[in-house]
């Protein structure tokens, strides 16, 4: 298989994220090119013109004809933390392969959080975060300085870095400040990880089973997985991964994905990003809405909304300038006019 420039300099090479996972180009399968080809079977020989691909492939992505991105496909290799693995597996039109915790002893990494990363539960979404925690709960009894020195010591004797940087090794008999609500919680977490693999590294020298031993690990706990997906399939993981609404944790991995679909197929991504990501659908009621505030403006400009897009050509040339074709202000007018009401009863 020949590959692009943009595969040959993305495959096998490695980008962080999180605090100890990865993603990794394994295999690309086509090009924008081939996606334009497997477009055009449908009307034969002699279609093309020059410079083409971009126009079709624009045209596809905005009117939702997708078969042919099924043409183009990537296989990655993630390594994540279980619970973003679990949101990542909702994905059910990938092929997955993940690393067995029955047939190999589980990955010694878990994901670790900075002290001024713990964010609040969104009080307007049930499933999302909101800011950052700032303080502790409020009746809750403040650590003591000296309480804390001594708990982080029990952990190991690693330095701790706190959220200004600083390090402060734990050994050291005493801290110069109270630790904030985020040092504790990242303290926590650090004791918990560290006792939860005590037990399982326990349960395996007692002859435990893998498959049993493994079962009280955190779900922050990395695993790895190999995945395979085609390029529809995957614009639409974006879409939704990449949107702000998704968490962040599963967010970062999808923006590096993105970042590869865009140097691997640059066209597509471009549609993609100006039909999809950055796009938005009008209901039948907005449309209605917007008749009523065009209308307003076209008034006081001496304009009917019929005659709006045939007179002004200020606003055509206007829109061409941001890279709209013809056919693309065309289908906008149709948009944004009244909706054709239709009578569905039996």
């Amino acid at each position: 298989m020949s590959y692009s420039e943009a595969a040959k300099s993305l495959i096998g090479k490695k980008f962080e994220v999180l605090d100890d996972g990865f993603i990794c180009l394994q295999d690309v399968m086509g090009c924008d090119e081939d996606i334009e080809q497997a477009a055009r079977v449908s009307y034969g020989k002699g279609t093309r013109k020059v410079s083409d691909t971009r126009n079709l492939l624009r045209y596809l992505m905005r009117h939702h004809h997708s078969t042919p991105f099924e043409m183009a496909e990537i296989k990655i290799m993630v390594r994540c933390p279980i619970y973003v693995v679990r949101q990542w597996f909702r994905h059910r039109t990938w092929s997955y392969n993940e690393y067995s915790g029955r047939y190999s002893v589980m990955i010694d990494s878990m994901e670790k959080t900075q002290a001024d990363a713990w964010r609040t539960q969104s009080t307007s979404n049930k499933q999302g975060s909101g800011g950052f925690v700032e303080d502790f709960p409020e009746g809750a009894e403040r650590v003591k300085v000296d309480d804390f020195d001594q708990y982080l010591h029990a952990i190991d004797n690693k330095p701790y870095t706190y959220a200004n940087s600083r390090e402060v090794p734990r050994h050291n008999p005493h801290f110069d400040h109270e630790p904030s609500a985020g040092e504790y919680l990242t303290g926590r977490e650090e004791k918990l990880s560290k006792l939860a693999d005590e037990v399982y590294q326990e349960r395996l020298s007692f002859g435990v089973a893998k498959e049993q031993a493994r079962k009280d690990l955190p779900v922050s706990n990395y695993t790895e997985f190999f995945a395979k997906v085609d390029l529809k399939n995957l614009m639409h993981f974006m879409s939704l991964r990449c949107d702000s609404h998704a968490q962040l944790e599963i967010r970062v991995y999808a923006d590096k994905i993105a970042g590869m679909v865009k140097e691997l197929f640059p066209i597509s991504f471009g549609a993609w990003y100006d039909y999809h990501f950055n796009a938005v659908n009008f209901t039948r009621l907005d449309r209605l809405f917007l008749q009523d505030v065009i209308n307003d403006v076209s008034y006081d400009r001496g304009l009917s909304f019929q005659s709006l897009h045939r007179l002004d050509k200020e606003l055509n040339e206007k829109a061409a300038k941001l890279g709209m074709s013809k056919r693309e202000i065309t289908e906008f007018w149709d948009k944004i006019d009244a909706p054709t009401e239709q009578d569905f009863s039996l």
